[in-house]
């Protein structure tokens, strides 16, 4: 309903201040759209392009995101941004919200990020994804490691997969230090998924190796050693562990096979 009154407002079809509307004139050949997501859609495409294009690289950024990170990848710090964010304000797609050490702007609901997601290009999407992770690795550099998950996001929705696989597993040894399991096998699972698509080299072996050796420890303690899944990622370790060589996973795998016999009573 806040949606169908922001649109009878642009459209000249109410006046006056917000608490207080009033009728400007009735019309018979108004059209409203059937569905939230199709009435954003409609008030975003009557945005001034500039504004638009705002709106959009502030749903590639996320649902909550600084001044600086948004002038950094839009490559603009003039009063142009600062208009056009106080107009997106004033037209209730973006808030503007008390933080430390800045205040950060938040879209006004999750669909209104999404509408605007999905309004753009998906080459344009890409690129802004990977301008969005350099800007965080810019402006965040010192600390770094609170920012894994959301590089991990970024990269993996560009065309960067070295970077992608990088920060995945990151974040998902991350995950494991912080006992939160489940995170810790979204990261990784989809690391090792990624780098299947890399060209076969050592370097691919040795990144693989690791990271489902980071796998083991949250599998077995959401899935325990019975599970199929996770002895084939020890089956896997051990493989690749042939391929590199001595190496000190070695015993680790060798002791995760050997209590999974032990818990599944095979001879």
């Amino acid at each position: 309903m806040e949606e169908v009154v922001q649109t009878l407002v642009e459209e000249g079809v109410l006046g006056g201040e917000r608490g207080n509307y009033h009728l400007e004139h009735a019309t018979t050949d108004f059209h409203i759209p059937p569905n939230v997501q199709g009435i954003l859609a409609s008030r975003i495409d009557r945005l001034a392009i500039q504004e638009r294009s705002y709106l959009q690289t502030c749903a590639v950024i996320g649902r909550e995101f600084s001044l600086p990170l948004l002038r950094k990848v839009v490559s603009e710090s003039s009063d142009g941004l600062k208009q056009a964010l106080t107009h997106l304000q004033a037209g209730e797609f973006l808030y503007e919200q008390p933080a430390l050490p800045e205040n950060v702007y938040v879209f006004k609901h999750a669909l209104t990020q999404e509408v605007a997601y999905g309004s753009l290009l998906t080459e344009r999407r890409v690129e802004l994804h990977e301008r969005t992770a350099k800007a965080v690795e810019e402006i965040y550099a010192v600390h770094l490691e609170d920012h894994y998950s959301e590089l991990a996001h970024h990269y993996c929705h560009s065309s960067n997969t070295e970077k992608a696989v990088e920060y995945l597993s990151l974040a998902g040894q991350q995950a494991v230090q912080r006992s939160a399991n489940a995170d810790a096998i979204q990261y990784l699972t989809q690391g090792i998924d990624l780098l299947h698509g890399l060209p076969q080299s050592a370097e691919r072996v040795q990144q693989e190796l690791s990271l489902r050796v980071s796998l083991a420890t949250p599998l077995v303690a959401l899935r325990g050693y019975i599970e199929p899944e996770v002895e084939q990622n020890y089956q896997s370790v051990l493989e690749l562990c042939r391929q590199v060589g001595e190496t000190p996973q070695l015993f680790f795998v060798l002791f995760g096979l050997w209590r999974g016999a032990l818990v599944r009573g095979d001879n």
